[in-house]
């Protein structure tokens, strides 16, 4: 069983305390009920799970009892993919062709409904469980095309054919012979799930310049040792250079922008050392962000107090700063004294004004 709350990154920029208290509700709701239903959790995704059941009556029974309780105040916008298939376990994951297919099931659907697979349906068919065809999908990596149900509950919601969103290299037929396109993005795998969910948390502690891989392994529901290993692979990078990254191509996009001047871009990626963001900007963009920025954003800087072709100087003063306690910044009235000062706050030392 995969589980998602739908819209959650963009609930995350608008309201964060609303945002984290209905990712806490869905996971409560969550535990109670799998320890209810005799399921196993296997992985916190971000804003969603990934579970195993001894059977799949107990998942969609489980399913249903989930979105049930998630349709009362507050509400949490859940979908829910369930698939039948071999999967392995380790200490740390669980792998196999059953885990990207319930994943993709997943994919397809919208809040409030509980998508399952031909597989499911067949095991639950002598249940008291009604259920509707949506629909036959080949998925990508699948040999075979594989008929979508969906299931239906007084409380749950059964979506429309056509507003099936997820993501198949192509839809074999639809009930009621509606035509539709298929969807042209990969599907959703596992590791597309995990990608996604670490990305996101990443995205919404961006400023926070304290966040770090302890506070991301949390987030996420993993070991610091789990964390790195899964990222490495996936990406060949460990967290660290991940956060790194990431921030990194905000900043960029910020610049590109023309959003505000290099400090304040800094400070709104999670830097708080200017020195050091202007070295790891120019190790990874091959200029400085001023530079970068005028290049790239189409004219001159939005803020007057950002300095046009003064980064040497910046990196002279910074120099200076590595080894002296004082440095005393002299010159004629109109030259930027006072600009210079306010740029280079961001470095760790006092301003004091001699006037």
């Amino acid at each position: 069983m995969f589980t998602d709350i739908v819209g959650y990154t963009k609930l995350m920029q608008q309201d964060e305390n609303k945002a984290i208290g209905i990712r806490n509700r869905h996971r409560e709701v969550i535990e109670s009920t799998h320890q209810q239903y005799g399921g196993k959790i296997i992985q916190y995704l971000g804003d969603g799970t990934l579970s195993i059941f001894e059977s799949a009556t107990d998942s969609v029974n489980a399913a249903i009892a989930i979105q049930t309780q998630l349709q009362h105040e507050p509400q949490v916008p859940l979908r829910i993919g369930i698939h039948l298939g071999d999967v392995m376990v380790t200490d740390s994951d669980i792998i196999g062709n059953g885990v990207n297919l319930a994943s993709r099931v997943e994919s397809l659907g919208v809040a409030g409904a509980v998508l399952i697979s031909d597989k499911v349906r067949e095991e639950i068919s002598n249940q008291n469980i009604r259920t509707e065809l949506m629909g036959t999908f080949h998925f990508k990596n699948d040999e075979y095309p594989r008929d979508i149900y969906a299931v239906r509950a007084p409380a749950l919601k059964v979506p429309r054919p056509e507003s099936l969103e997820g993501k198949t290299e192509k839809r074999a037929s639809v009930t009621r012979k509606l035509e539709k396109e298929p969807a042209k993005e990969e599907l959703l795998s596992m590791d597309d799930h995990f990608q996604r969910s670490i990305r996101e948390i990443i995205l919404n502690n961006l400023a926070n310049p304290q966040f770090s891989v302890e506070v991301l392994s949390t987030e996420a529901g993993y070991s610091r040792p789990q964390l790195y290993r899964k990222v490495k692979a996936l990406t060949n990078r460990s967290p660290t250079d991940l956060i790194r990254e990431i921030r990194l191509e905000k900043a960029a996009q910020l610049l590109r922008n023309n959003t505000g001047n290099v400090s304040e871009i800094a400070y709104e990626t999670g830097f708080n050392n200017l020195s050091y963001f202007s070295k790891a900007f120019q190790e990874r963009f091959g200029s400085s962000p001023s530079v970068y920025a005028r290049k790239r954003g189409g004219g001159a800087p939005a803020f007057l107090t950002q300095f046009i072709e003064r980064e040497k100087e910046i990196a002279e003063i910074l120099e200076i700063l590595s080894e002296c306690r004082l440095l005393t910044l002299t010159g004629t009235g109109g030259t930027g004294k006072t600009r210079l000062a306010t740029l280079l706050h961001m470095a760790p030392f006092w301003q004091i004004s001699l006037s």
